[in-house]
């Protein structure tokens, strides 16, 4: 019996121990098959939307479709419509729930309205790439839709995992439902993923009491956004859009210099140079600068062309809208300086090498005869017009030079006279005294004039400080007025190029002259202080109509994400809009701190001015009572005995009036003849700067008409000018590396 009882009690505990491994590894295989089926359906759900750019809609029925219509956004998950059939829907796909967000942002709508995705361009703006694909949608416009549903806040009608308190929204959601009812309400399906509402349970949720036996896969907008690689795909698209723009841009500017430079080079310039010799200058210099610009699209559009496919090339565009600049106001500048005489020679020069410029940029020119004898003529004066400001000029420096050694003297002289007076001065007082005279050093005083001399120089320091200082405040009082520039030149320019418009009767070339005329005028109407502050103005007006324009655009939006983007855009439109306020307020503030340098500076002129009167009139005082002692004696008779007593009386002598004369002489501010050197001086400092600048003027005008006469006798007109062209396209080059672009 003992035996048998063993016996049973070893086969009853392998039969339990089995069943323990057994029910265990079904336990395991079941925990295997959920998250095998978890996992094919996510990776079909990435292919979906790989090759849909959307996500399927959940399931309503058991027939494993989509249901679009109904607009729920958890259901089961559509089997059929991910081509998930046969074995793998026995083996569980077909039992998962499904969830998709649909509200924050529809992750589902038909392709046919997902066109959100466009690349930028420069600026900031987006591109408008022409796609044609028509509404299709591609997978960046879905990863658009994605970043839009991450930037929204989150609401309770959003497709979500976990509690409204401490869930999370989701792209989509899978959930398994387990092996049984393990909390016991009739559903398979456990606590959250059991209700209608859109929210699934949180992946991570555990069995409470046995109630729950389900498990979830939740997509974010990040995690779906990473396994599509949206970020690389949309900065790749987001280059090729600036690369695009800047194959157009160059494209576009290239052809329009060539075209202006053809027509400008060979036709207008030729016609102007046998016309007259001012015109001739003119033209001359709008071809040298087409010419220019044609040559530097070129060079640039090949540098591009090497590099559009990098991504380090996306400040590109910088460079081509450089360019365009460049070219226009090269042309202003060009055109300004051939109207003034005083360049004649250069700009002549600058014609043949615009020429030269134009068939480099790929233009074909006819040969060109040019009598530029009065134009040599013309530029010969210009040389004897230089040497004749320099004559002059020196002669100014050596008359103000004369002026100064007078003043010179003249101080020294005033100088000498003040400490020889203030010196007899006190002699004389000393000389009054006896038997012993007076005790004053003669010199006890010389360190009193000496002070009136550093009060002299600090109120000279002060002076010119307080004219610096008007000179600032009227400088910027002209700047905030908008006129601290002059547009002659520009003015000329522009009316030079009208009256070539007004005689051209080929309309195709009116056409081309009007857009120069055009760009002259929008890129070079003003320049300096009084230019920015035209352009500020400019761009705050432009910017207030964009806004008021995004209003009612936002006002009959009707799709959040476009709302979104149109306030997002008004919002950057403002700070922009801001920024150019507060650079505009900087100009009153730059008047406001200019009157206060001024009102300080007189303020300390004036202080100066009364530390110098007090230090001069000081200084007299000290003559005014200088001390001498006489011995005086008088004869008494007493008891008939003359009897003589004698004592010492003290005595002043006041010689303050001749010193102050003498010193009012020296360091009087109106003529006193220290300032009047001081004056001297500053008149050889202008005399000296007008002849510098003579000099440069008249090497500057020979070297042009050396020029200019070595070009009309067929000689080499000298060293490589296309060289500019060059050095601009590199320094624009070396700007874009700069910025993080790639040489």
């Amino acid at each position: 019996m003992l035996e048998a009882m063993l016996l049973l009690l070893v086969v009853g505990g392998a039969l339990v121990a089995g069943a323990i491994a057994l029910k265990t590894r079904q336990a395991s295989i079941a925990a295997e098959d959920e998250v095998a089926a978890l996992a094919q359906a996510d990776r079909f759900l990435a292919s979906f939307v790989a090759a849909y750019n959307r996500l399927p809609c959940p399931a309503t029925g058991d027939d494993g479709v989509e249901d679009c219509a109904s607009g729920v956004q958890k259901g089961k998950l559509p089997y059929r419509t991910l081509g998930l059939e046969g074995s793998m829907a026995a083996a569980g796909v077909g039992r998962l729930g499904y969830e998709a967000q649909r509200s924050a942002v529809d992750l589902a709508k038909a392709a046919g309205g997902n066109n959100d995705f466009e690349p930028i361009a420069f600026g900031g703006d987006t591109y408008n790439a022409r796609r044609a694909l028509g509404n299709r949608g591609t997978t960046a416009d879905f990863c658009q839709t994605l970043a839009s549903g991450a930037a929204l806040p989150v609401q309770d009608a959003h497709a979500r995992v976990g509690p409204t308190a401490g869930g999370y929204p989701v792209a989509y959601a899978l959930a398994h439902p387990g092996r049984q009812d393990a909390d016991g309400d009739g559903r398979l399906f456990d606590g959250l993923n059991a209700g209608a509402s859109a929210a699934m349970e949180l992946p991570g949720a555990g069995s409470t009491l046995g109630s729950y036996d389900d498990r979830v896969l939740a997509r974010t907008y990040a995690g779906l956004a990473r396994m599509l690689d949206c970020e690389r795909l949309m900065a790749s698209l987001d280059v090729m859009s600036l690369a695009t723009e800047v194959v157009e841009e160059v494209t576009s500017q290239r052809t329009w210099g060539v075209v202006t430079a053809s027509l400008i080079t060979a036709v207008n310039g030729v016609k102007a140079i046998v016309s007259g010799v001012k015109i001739a200058v003119a033209a001359g210099n709008i071809g040298t600068a087409s010419g220019y610009m044609a040559t530097a699209s070129g060079l640039l559009a090949t540098a591009i062309a090497t590099c559009v496919v990098l991504v380090g090339c996306a400040e590109i565009p910088h460079a081509a809208a450089s360019v365009a600049a460049a070219g226009v106001a090269i042309a202003a500048s060009a055109v300004a300086i051939g109207l003034n005489a005083a360049a004649l020679a250069a700009s002549l020069v600058a014609f043949g090498i615009g020429v030269a410029a134009s068939v480099e940029a790929g233009l074909e020119t006819a040969p060109v005869a040019m009598d530029i004898s009065a134009s040599v003529s013309a530029a010969k004066t210009s040389w004897d017009d230089a040497t004749a400001r320099k004559t002059k000029a020196l002669a100014d420096l050596n008359t103000a030079l004369s002026q100064r050694t007078i003043a010179a003297n003249e101080r020294d002289a005033a100088n000498t006279a003040l400490y020889t007076e203030a010196h007899n001065v006190i002699a004389e007082a000393n000389n009054r005294g006896s038997p012993n005279k007076g005790t004053t050093g003669i010199n006890a005083y010389d360190g009193d004039l000496a002070a009136v001399k550093d009060k002299a120089d600090a109120w000279i320091l002060a002076l010119q400080t307080y004219n610096y200082a008007s000179d600032a405040l009227r400088q910027a009082e002209q700047t905030a007025a908008g006129s601290n520039t002059t547009t002659t030149q520009n003015d000329a320019a522009i009316a030079a190029l009208q009256a070539q418009i007004d005689a051209e009767a080929d309309p195709a070339k009116k056409a081309e002259l009007q857009k120069a005329l055009d760009n002259l005028r929008a890129q070079g109407t003003t320049s300096g202080n009084a230019a920015q502050i035209q352009r500020l103005r400019q761009q705050m007006d432009t910017l207030t109509a964009q806004i008021a324009d995004l209003g009612p655009q936002i006002d009959a939006a009707t799709d959040a994400a476009a709302r979104t983007s149109l306030q997002d855009l008004r919002t950057r439109l403002q700070a922009q809009k801001d920024d150019l306020g507060a650079q505009l307020a900087s100009l009153s503030l730059t008047v406001a701190s200019a009157q206060a340098n001024k009102d300080a500076a007189l303020a300390a002129l004036s202080t100066a001015r009364t530390a110098l009167d007090s230090a001069r009139d000081s200084a007299a005082d000290k003559f005014r009572a200088l001390p001498y002692v006489v011995r005086e004696c008088t004869t008494q008779v007493v008891d008939k005995k003359e009897v003589t007593t004698c004592r010492d009386v003290s005595y002043t002598f006041n010689g303050r009036q001749r010193v102050l004369d003498k010193l009012n002489a020296l360091y009087d501010t109106g003529n006193g003849k220290y300032f009047v050197w001081w004056m001297r001086n500053q008149s050889v400092n202008s005399a000296q700067q007008a002849y510098d600048q003579s000099v440069g003027q008249e090497a500057t005008a020979k070297s042009r008409y050396d020029e200019l006469r070595t070009l009309a006798s067929g000689a080499a007109g000298g060293g490589a000018k296309l060289n500019g062209v060059w050095t601009g396209a590199e320094n624009i080059l070396r700007q874009v590396d700069l910025r993080g672009g790639i040489r």
